[in-house]
């Protein structure tokens, strides 16, 4: 089990923010593992992908598409 903060923060984090942060980590999960129990922050997941990086699908991804992702920080 992993527990994640905010960093950077000597102050009460908003509420807002921390919603935002669940929602964002709850669909990468989801991306990589579509039999993710957690049905919460589920139903209105974005429609745009980027192949083999966000929501891109199964299979082996690409030399670029793993150049793409280290880049970013994905």
């Amino acid at each position: 089990m992993f527990f994640v903060i905010p960093s950077g923060t000597k102050y009460k984090v908003p509420s807002k923010e921390v919603d935002n942060m669940e929602t964002f980590l709850i669909q990468s999960a989801l991306s990589e593992n579509p039999l993710l129990k957690n049905i919460q922050k589920t139903k209105n997941l974005p429609l745009w992908t980027v192949k083999g990086v966000i929501r891109g699908g199964k299979g082996k991804r690409t030399k670029t598409e793993k150049a793409f992702t280290k880049m970013m920080g994905l």
